[in-house]
């Protein structure tokens, strides 16, 4: 008996991890290769490189995660042809503070005790939740770059 076999185009993806600003690359790191339901695994190095190989040709994400600092990063690009390596960079995802004040409908008087929370709609799925202080203010750190909303609950 006689089979086809067929094998598929491939070509390799190497890249380096790197921190928000660009300027340091990130050592160690668990790297996470997807194209459609292929999953493919890395570490980087001591310099923050990685390399993937016999990856198919066509889309493909990427995405690092620094274990020590909970960070993430995720760039997108297509393998063209049959044997083809793309370079790829994979910046850490940028994060900040979002802090504010709760206030009653009269849009003065604070509301202390109100729960807060916040769900960011960023690649990074991030949902929190806070209680406001005395003041009726609230603060949420290292919360990834892009959109999100916020939602108040007044406790009476």
């Amino acid at each position: 008996m006689n089979a086809a076999v067929g094998i598929t185009a491939s070509g390799r993806i190497t890249g380096t991890f790197v921190s928000a600003t660009g300027a340091a690359p990130i050592p160690f790191a668990q790297v996470a290769l997807s194209s459609g339901s292929i999953l493919a695994y890395a570490s980087t190095d001591a310099a923050g490189r990685f390399e993937l190989a016999a990856i198919p040709v066509g889309g493909f994400s990427v995405e690092g995660f620094d274990p020590l600092t909970g960070r993430r990063g995720r760039v997108i690009s297509t393998l063209l042809s049959e044997g083809q390596t793309i370079d790829v960079t994979i910046l850490e995802a940028p994060r900040g503070t979002v802090r504010g004040i709760v206030v009653n409908a009269d849009g003065v008087t604070a509301m202390p005790a109100s729960r807060v929370s916040l769900t960011s709609a960023s690649f990074i799925a991030t949902t929190l939740q806070a209680t406001a202080l005395s003041d009726g203010s609230f603060r949420f750190d290292g919360i990834p770059a892009g959109t999100f909303s916020l939602e108040a609950i007044d406790p009476v």
